[in-house]
């Protein structure tokens, strides 16, 4: 719980509000075991949504802390009268403890819900506070109904999405505007806050939901007949009689049968279900960090609103063993779009796919690539004992692919797809050696250039713009040394792209690279559309295996060719794309300046990592002489 160190002051006051109201005996007695239950929730869980939301928006907004306690204490009365009629719903009380039925406890607890907030604001701004929980309380209903409805109604990842807005996401919303309604804030100064509240409605309930559709019995949800964005997702990637079988499941399930929940929950993670889920839930973040009335980066990493964005960490929830009870799987698309989604990227492999990828790194290198992963390599790093962090494994990365090449000072070396230079001025400043960089992309030479320049390189280390999918702007036979480092993924045709090489080289030169690639296991349905999924997210004109990379550089005519896949070694990188970068993300967005693009950039890097943690994606290098 992020308000630990407010708790008792927080359900104290809760009491005492709610003794002021004078409540009849037998329904206060009720009531407190109630609360009592929200307090045992607050003291073990992550994030206490009505405390905590509230608490975080009244420290940004700079209200007091009498008028924050307050807030929370409403907004945690009206959570355990939705908690406990929620429980009414599903069937979860036992009503030997309770000593009434769910429906009588249904009908008290919807008149508590709607009249106690009420008598516990009593003060100026309760017009607009008694407005607001009305609509608040009206759309919850409807979520709670579509939820109960959740067999029959939700089909897709947008019905899911749905649910959850109305649901938690309406909820939230209201517990964000609290302290500014008890403050007699206006309505626009509010407005923002609700938007906050409800995407971080929706990150949370996606996370429980995500949760509670992957554990074992007796606590699952398939069990009541929920159909959360894991299951619509399955459905989405199962087709033919694997489907139907699927379907087949959820209803004895749903129904009371315990047996095929296993087998469901085995299902869903082959098809990295919960993966795609997290994608959707990481797209909510992203949002209420985007919609943020104040700037994040104002703030210290302990405040309230940098730590409930950090709530359900995406990488704690993939690698979390007491969460995912088998292997874990990759991200495919997602079946569900939330409201207001940015646009799909363009898809690779047409006829326009060589402007696409140089449109894409002049708008992306600078705002992403340089600010989120390194100022001067853009490529993945190698790391051992020796280069453990991010910047020395993007140096070992280089130096592994390049010193089998054995340069020498003098030689022509050509850099094929150079990004901003990071490799090709390693090369001319280590070994003496003359480099030409060449990119698709007019602003990284611009880059690169202006970095030989700083580092007094300009003369050895030269960059032009070229298409790398044509045919090269270089005679045959005049270069000694070509370098390819995590490019060639980009071009539809490598087998164009190999002859090149070998045309371009002299007698004895060497070619040295790697790339992106498939791996062996990578053979599965699930697989093949989640490595699709990968290549239209980040503009790759294909993803090859490293046998059939062999293949090429032989069926050109290259000897010796080596071929190794870099494994375990660069792995990280993996969990650097799930983890690091998104608190740099929130910073930015933050800002104001991330936009939608930012939002596509968070979902390329969190598919691709799935992937990457699934075993389907990984980099190798390749090395051949003419």
């Amino acid at each position: 719980m992020l308000c630990d160190d407010r708790r008792d002051a927080l359900f104290s006051t809760v009491r005492d509000m709610l003794s002021a109201c004078g409540i009849p005996r037998r329904q206060a007695d009720v009531f407190e075991r109630v609360i009592a239950r929200s307090e045992r929730t607050a003291t073990r869980c992550e994030v206490f949504l009505p405390a905590d939301l509230p608490f975080a928006v009244a420290a940004a907004a700079g209200i007091g802390e009498d008028v924050a306690t307050r807030a929370a204490a409403v907004a945690t009365v009206i959570w355990s009268g939705a908690d406990l009629m929620d429980d009414a719903a599903d069937g979860d009380l036992r009503l030997d403890d309770w000593g009434a039925s769910s429906h009588q406890l249904a009908l008290v607890y919807t008149n508590l819900l709607a009249t106690l907030p009420h008598l516990m604001v009593e003060d100026a701004p309760s017009q607009g506070f008694s407005r607001c929980l009305a609509e608040s309380l009206w759309l919850m209903s409807h979520g709670q109904f579509s939820d109960l409805e959740s067999a029959t109604a939700v089909q897709r990842g947008e019905d899911y999405l749905d649910v959850i807005a109305l649901k938690t996401g309406a909820e939230a919303a209201f517990f964000a505007q609290l302290p500014l309604l008890m403050a007699a804030a206006p309505e626009p100064t509010r407005r923002p806050w609700e938007t906050f509240g409800l995407h971080i409605g929706c990150m949370l309930q996606l996370f429980s939901d995500i949760y509670g559709t992957l554990i074992d019995e007796p606590g699952n949800d398939l069990l009541r007949g929920k159909r959360t964005l894991p299951v619509t997702h399955a459905l989405t990637m199962l087709d033919g009689p694997d489907r139907d079988a699927f379907v087949a499941a959820l209803v004895r399930v749903g129904s009371g049968d315990r047996e095929p929940l296993p087998w469901l929950i085995e299902r869903m993670q082959e098809c990295g279900s919960a993966q795609a889920a997290l994608v959707q839930l990481e797209r909510f973040r992203f949002r209420a960090a985007a919609t943020l009335p104040v700037a994040l980066d104002e703030f210290p990493r302990s405040h309230p609103l940098w730590r409930l964005l950090k709530s359900c960490w995406l990488l704690g929830a993939l690698e979390s063993e007491a969460s995912w009870p088998a292997a874990r799987t990759e991200e495919a698309p997602a079946s569900g779009t939330p409201p207001a989604a940015p646009r799909p990227p363009p898809r690779a492999g047409g006829a326009n796919h060589a402007q696409l990828v140089a449109s894409y790194y002049d708008a992306h290198t600078e705002p992403f690539y340089l600010r989120l992963w390194d100022e001067e390599d853009i490529h993945f790093g190698r790391f051992d004992d020796h280069a453990s962090t991010l910047g020395p494994a993007l140096k070992s990365m280089t130096e592994a692919i390049v010193a089998p090449a054995g340069i020498r000072s003098g030689e022509m070396v050509v850099d094929a797809g150079c990004g901003v230079g990071g490799a090709a001025l390693d090369v001319a400043r280590a070994y003496g050696a003359r480099v030409l960089g060449m990119t698709i992309s007019p602003r990284q030479v611009a880059l690169a250039r202006e970095r030989a320049a700083r580092a007094g390189l300009a003369d050895q280390a030269r960059f032009v713009v070229a298409d790398c999918s044509r045919e090269l702007p270089l005679d045959d036979g005049s270069v000694d040394v070509l370098i390819s480092i995590e490019a060639a993924c980009h071009l539809p045709d490598k087998e164009r792209f190999v002859r090149e090489c070998w045309r371009v080289l002299r007698p004895g030169g060497r070619l040295v690279g790697s790339d992106w690639m498939r791996t062996a296991r990578a053979t599965t349905s699930t697989a093949q559309r989640a490595l699709t999924a990968v290549e239209q997210a980040w503009h790759l004109g294909g993803l090859l295996s490293g046998s059939r990379w062999f293949d090429l550089l032989s069926g050109a005519g290259f000897a010796r060719v080596e071929f190794e896949d870099f494994g375990d070694s660069v792995l990280p990188n993996a969990r650097l794309l799930a983890q690091a970068r998104l608190d740099l993300m929130l910073e930015r967005a933050a800002g104001k300046d991330g936009g939608p693009d930012g939002e596509l950039w968070v979902m390329q890097c969190t598919t691709l990592a799935n992937a990457w943690l699934a075993g389907w994606f990984t980099v190798g290098r390749f090395r051949a002489l003419k």
